[in-house]
């Protein structure tokens, strides 16, 4: 009987850790994000992706990081290829970006999780 709940007790413990460890790969997902369909030189145009407009999702003179998916294994993945400064807005879900360092393509994107803090009034 008590082999039983000792073999019961390490299959539960298992379980947590292994629940556990998936949680933490995976960590907080960005919710905002644009994709770059314009590159010239080192300007670079971004379609936000979101329901609210894009200055309320990212901020003018921010840096954020770009990303380029692929495929690993069961779930997409991405991979850090640069950064850009936002410079503008073009209407309500355009952006226009300075390249600063790495390979940006079409099809890459930014993705961040926290929004712009409302502008005082």
């Amino acid at each position: 009987m008590g082999m039983l709940k000792i073999s019961r007790a390490v299959i539960a413990v298992s379980l947590v850790v292994a629940a556990v460890q998936g949680c933490a790969t995976l960590g907080v997902q960005p919710r905002n994000r644009a994709e770059v369909v314009v590159k010239t030189g080192d300007t670079v145009r971004l379609l936000h992706m979101g329901s609210r407009e894009a200055q309320a999702d990212f901020c003018l003179g921010e840096i954020v990081p770009v990303y380029r998916w692929y495929a690993g294994g069961r779930y997409v993945k991405y991979r850090e290829t640069g950064k850009v400064k936002i410079t503008r807005y073009e209407g309500e879900h355009y952006l226009e970006a300075l390249l600063l360092e790495g390979d940006v393509k079409l099809g890459d994107i930014i993705r961040k999780t926290g929004g712009c803090p409302a502008p005082l009034k």
